[in-house]
């Protein structure tokens, strides 16, 4: 039966592929026919770059960073295609495109000025795409954010495998970029450590102060070592991006169930754990207790903090019971067998991420109003 199994992934990896080739060659076919119906020359030698390059992508490594992105570009559509795609995520953009880029400048093949321009239009493609939304998510995600994350910054491994600082020149100009545009995708964020580029960091900022809500920062001084606590190779936990809004996760090499379909309200959570288990929205009591502070028999913070520890323990466990529902049921339904064949140990095991393929094949929680959380129970400990 598992044998079975692995033919039919390989099997089904190769039919997508091909298909996946076909239609980054209809993509040059019709930027061609456009050029041939172009009577503005400058235009007409751009479509026909853009047909020269699309075509050259599907079959070919790319040679210059115009290419590069293009194909960066087709990965995350047809990942969008295929999995009705929500928080797909680009990486380290800054770190893999980054040779191309500084290539390109040096050579005189392209200037900063038009790299931007790519790097614009990459963005402003991304506000294209949408997808298929309850009616409960379209409420609570008002404007259709995808939360397609690019992650800048950060460190790397050197060639002795001590971290230094990883900002470089493409990680400036995709911060430009994004601080011009200032439009809602993609979702920009920043690696943050001790011994980050000051001028970066002001640089950021600055983009900050724009009023668009970004760039978001992670700190490496605290992501890093409990990448390494879990079991990450060192190499990799250095090479962690950040996926759709607040997650983490290593690029090429982790696996995802379903994480994201159900999130644990802090402050809503809190607020039973102080009102006898009764829950604020509903009136229910789903896991009852006999303290309320409105009643004032809480006789210590420490009967506040264990009634708390109760509740969360009793909704982390419906949250895990409700995650593993929906898994078992995408692993069946959404194989994602694009996303598979990209990830690294699923051809090895012949197997999807969602059957476990992936190098890191782990599960993470999400959780709302930590900082609520904080004040809150700092409040009752310091005013009550």
């Amino acid at each position: 039966y598992e044998g079975l199994k692995k033919e039919q992934f390989y099997k089904s990896v190769e039919i997508v592929l091909l298909a996946i080739q076909e239609h980054m060659v209809s993509y040059a076919d019709l930027a061609l026919e456009m050029a041939q119906n172009e009577t503005r020359p400058e235009r007409k030698a751009e479509l026909e770059t853009i047909a020269e390059n699309c075509r050259h992508v599907a079959f070919h490594a790319p040679t210059n960073f115009w290419q590069a992105l293009q194909l960066s570009y087709f990965v995350q559509l047809m990942l969008q295609i295929e999995s009705n795609g929500h928080s797909v995520s680009f990486g380290r953009m800054d770190q893999f495109l980054n040779d191309y880029y500084v290539r390109d400048l040096e050579s005189g093949a392209m200037n900063k000025a038009f790299a931007l321009e790519l790097l614009q239009s990459c963005w402003l493609k991304l506000l294209e795409v949408n997808k298929i939304r309850s009616g409960a998510h379209s409420k609570a995600s008002a404007g259709s954010p995808l939360y397609q994350n690019v992650c800048i910054g950060g460190q790397k491994l050197n060639e002795n495998g001590e971290p230094e600082d990883a900002v470089n020149p493409l990680s400036w100009a995709i911060l430009e970029s994004c601080g011009q545009l200032r439009s809602t995708q993609p979702n920009l964020s920043v690696r943050y450590h001790e011994g980050l580029n000051q001028e970066f960091l002001m640089g950021c900022i600055e983009v900050i102060k724009c009023g668009f809500g970004m760039p978001a920062f992670n700190n490496d001084e605290i992501v890093i070592p409990e990448f390494i606590k879990l079991g990450v190779e060192k190499e990799d936990a250095y090479n962690y991006a950040s996926i759709g809004c607040i997650e983490t996760a290593v690029p090429g090499k982790w696996g995802y169930r379903c994480t994201g379909m159900s999130f644990i309200n802090f402050a809503r959570i809190l607020l039973a754990a102080l009102n006898e288990g009764v829950d604020a929205t509903t009136g229910k009591a789903f896991l009852p207790h006999d303290k309320s502070l409105a009643k004032g028999n809480f006789e210590s913070f420490d009967q506040v903090t264990a009634s708390w520890a109760e509740q969360i323990r009793y909704y982390t466990r419906k949250s895990i019971e409700i995650d593993t529902v929906v898994d078992s049921v995408l692993e069946q339904q959404a194989q994602d067998i694009f996303c598979s064949s990209l990830v690294d140990d699923c051809l090895a095991r012949g197997k999807t991420v969602k059957e476990g393929g992936a190098k890191y094949d782990w599960v993470s929680g999400l959780q709302v109003g930590i900082a609520n959380l904080g004040n809150s129970l700092a409040a009752i400990k310091h005013l009550v």
